[in-house]
């Protein structure tokens, strides 16, 4: 059974087997979670992400970690999201694809609830709904490999009770 863990802190800090994260296909890639993971690593995981351009709304492109790369993390998976689907979609392409490379634990920021907020889904709470029904829906296909996904909030406790309490982690 593939675990739930939601924690506030910096991503980039967590450890796991990747990092699941949204890009958009334009490589307008320096804010917000680029940022971090820019910062621990260069540009070692997105110029991998580059090579492999142009790519399409949705589609996941696993970049792994270059000898010498110390990090929390051992590999990001990217997924394309120019917000033409509903955020569900975006992740549960980003857990298949840690599925397909037997990934067995991964971390997820929460996606749309920054800068990107309200630009599809209406509210901040609507984009964590959503991370559920992606969660939910990718647990219930009994995956064989990832068994634990951490949700990282950065600075916001409201997302991380409001998380906590979707997913009943707390009694928040």
């Amino acid at each position: 059974m593939t675990r739930i863990n939601v924690v506030g802190g910096d991503i980039t800090q967590v450890d796991s087997d990747a990092l699941i994260t949204a890009v958009n296909s334009e490589r307008m890639w320096f804010g917000g979670i680029d940022g971090a993971i820019q910062g621990v690593a260069g540009n070692m995981f997105h110029g991998q992400v580059s090579r492999n351009m142009p790519l399409r709304d949705c589609q996941a492109v696993y970049a792994r970690a270059m000898d010498g790369f110390r990090g929390r993390f051992s590999s990001v998976i990217f997924v394309i999201d120019d917000l033409q689907s509903a955020l569900r979609h975006v992740i549960l392409a980003g857990l298949s694809e840690a599925e397909n490379k037997g990934l067995s634990r991964v971390t997820l920021p929460t996606i749309r609830t920054g800068v990107m907020a309200g630009d599809f889904e209406p509210t901040v709470e609507a984009a964590l709904d959503e991370m559920k029904v992606a969660i939910t829906e990718f647990i219930n296909t009994s995956p064989q490999y990832v068994q634990e996904i951490t949700i990282v909030v950065f600075r916001d406790p409201n997302c991380e009770s409001y998380l906590n309490r979707i997913f009943g982690l707390t009694n928040a």
